[in-house]
C-alpha cells in the first residue's frame, strides 16, 4: 500500500476449515523467515551473464548453451503473453528458446532442514508454446555448497511441465554436517519462441534457520587507494584492515543492527549503521583526509578547548 508498512509479518495460528466441493486445506508449517532477499524480485531483475557461483544474496542469470534464453520483468513483456505478477507488482519472467538457471545463494546451518518453493506460471499462448517441447521444464533445484563453493549434493528439481496458471513448487531438505550454503535455483527449459510462450516465477522462498552473520569490506580514502591499519568498530569489538584496506568481523547474530565506525589517524572517521542478514554483509568505508592547508590551529580540537 501506498502509506502501509513494510516489513514481516507472523502467523500465530492457522484454522483449517470443513471440506467445500471435494477440496480441504493442507497447512504448510514455516521453518523458519525466508533467507532470499529480493525474493519477488520488487528491487529488479538481473542481468545475464557472470560468474557460476552467485553472491550470497543477489539473483544471477545464466543462459546455457548456446540457446537465445533472456529474462526480464514480467510488467514489461511485449510478446508471450500479458504480464501477471503473483503478488506485489513484478515478477521475473523466462521466454524464448533454451536453458537457464536463475540463482541466488544463502548462508545456511549445517544438519537443519529448509524449505525452498516458488510460484510458477507457464504460458502456451498460440499451441506451440510451453509444455509442447520434450523436455520442457520450469521449477527450483536445491543445491548444498560447502564453505570453499563446492558443490556436496543437487536435490532432484520440483517442476512443471505443462503450461497453467500459478502453481505451488517447494522441495524440503536437510542439510549434511559440511553444508554451509545452499543455491537457491530456478531451472528453466523451453523449446519454443518468446512470443509462443513463456515462464514466469514468483514469491520465491528459502525458509529455515538463518545461519551467522558476517560483515566485511574495504575502507578507503577520497582517491580509492585502501587504507591499511584502519581499525574498524561493532560496539566494543574492532579489528584492523590489511594491506588491501580490507576486514571483516564474524560471529553476528541474524538481523542484527550493528553501528560499524572506521578510523584511522589523519583522517576524518565514518560511521554507517547496518541491519545484519544471516551470510556475508558487505560494509565499505571511504576516509576523506583533512586539507592540508588548514589556517585554523587545533580544528579538531584533538588538543583540547
Amino acid at each position: 500500500a501506498e502509506h502501509g508498512v513494510f516489513g514481516e509479518a507472523f502467523v500465530q495460528a492457522i484454522e483449517v476449515g470443513r471440506e467445500i466441493d471435494g477440496q480441504t486445506v493442507t497447512p504448510v508449517s514455516v521453518l523458519g523467515r525466508n533467507l532470499l532477499r529480493d525474493a519477488g524480485f520488487e528491487g529488479g531483475i538481473p542481468e545475464a551473464g557472470g560468474s557460476p557461483r552467485a553472491e550470497i544474496g543477489a539473483w544471477q542469470f545464466v543462459a546455457q548453451g548456446a540457446g537465445k534464453m533472456r529474462i526480464g520483468r514480467d510488467s514489461t513483456a511485449k510478446i508471450g503473453g500479458a504480464g501477471e505478477a503473483g503478488t506485489g507488482s513484478e515478477a521475473a519472467r523466462i521466454s524464448a528458446e533454451g536453458r537457464s538457471r536463475l540463482v541466488q545463494e544463502a548462508a545456511v546451518c549445517p544438519e537443519s532442514t529448509y524449505r525452498g518453493s516458488v510460484w510458477v506460471l507457464a504460458r502456451d499462448e498460440d499451441g506451440h508454446g510451453f509444455g509442447r517441447t520434450a523436455g520442457d521444464s520450469a521449477g527450483v533445484i536445491l543445491e548444498e555448497l560447502d564453505a570453499a563453493g563446492n558443490l556436496l549434493t543437487a536435490h532432484p528439481k520440483a517442476a512443471v511441465t505443462e503450461a497453467g496458471p500459478y502453481r505451488y513448487l517447494s522441495r524440503e531438505i536437510t542439510t549434511t554436517a559440511m553444508t554451509a550454503r545452499v543455491r537457491f535455483v530456478l531451472d528453466t527449459t523451453l523449446g519454443c519462441e518468446a512470443a509462443a510462450g513463456s515462464v514466469t516465477y514468483d514469491q520465491c522462498q528459502l525458509d529455515g534457520p538463518p545461519a551467522p552473520a558476517t560483515v566485511r569490506g574495504q575502507v578507503t580514502d577520497e582517491k580509492s587507494r585502501p587504507l591499511a591499519a584502519a581499525q574498524v568498530f561493532a560496539g566494543e569489538r574492532s579489528v584492523r584492515t590489511d594491506a588491501d584496506g580490507r576486514y571483516c568481523l564474524t560471529g553476528f547474530s541474524d538481523r542484527s543492527a550493528v553501528a560499524l565506525r572506521a578510523e584511522k589517524p589523519m583522517f576524518y572517521p565514518q560511521t554507517k549503521n547496518s541491519l545484519l542478514a544471516a551470510g556475508e554483509n558487505r560494509v565499505d568505508f571511504i576516509l576523506p583526509a583533512p586539507p592540508g592547508n588548514n589556517l585554523l590551529s587545533n580544528g579538531n580540537f584533538e588538543r583540547g578547548f
